[in-house]
């Protein structure tokens, strides 16, 4: 098995090492810094002091409810369920006036690549998707394989 290993490992020798991911940097810069009254959101994941992931206590309330409601695991229509992007919605623009519409995606990346690809096939000439800087590699190569116009915006800066 480690011979058949070695020799997998080889075929990629010849990959060039992608840079360093910008995201990870903040990452080792929180963890370099000996503050006390420092809080790490890089990653979206809370952490408690000993740097174990935290779930919020309304998370864990929501969990023992869902698994009380015993669901069907019903597959949701295609553009998600809507009571949920109603509110998000909601939430997110207040009562709009302006026509939008809303779908659900299983999590940021892959909406993020859904929506590159909507873009991309449907307004590529008129369409502009603002990420913030620094963001995940990942993010960006989306909009580099569908061709889609991306700026940055600055995402924090110390005041």
């Amino acid at each position: 098995m480690a011979e058949r290993l070695k020799g997998l490992a080889s075929h990629f020798n010849s990959v060039p090492l992608e840079p360093p991911d910008a995201i990870f940097g903040l990452s080792a810069k929180y963890k370099a810094d000996s503050s006390k009254q420092k809080v790490d959101l890089v990653v979206g994941a809370y952490r408690d002091e000993n740097g174990k992931p935290w779930v919020l206590p309304v998370v864990r309330k929501v969990e023992k409810e869902l698994l009380e409601k015993s669901l069907d695991h019903e597959y949701l229509p295609i553009d998600g369920l809507s009571s949920f992007t109603s509110a998000a919605s909601l939430l997110l623009l207040g009562p709009s006036k302006v026509p939008f519409t809303a779908v659900q995606a299983l999590s940021g990346t892959g909406a993020l690549r859904i929506g590159a690809e909507f873009l991309a096939k449907h307004y590529k000439e008129s369409s502009t998707v603002y990420l913030p800087n620094p963001t995940w590699g990942k993010f960006i190569i989306y909009y580099f394989i569908f061709q889609t116009n991306f700026l940055f915006f600055q995402f924090y800066s110390k005041p």
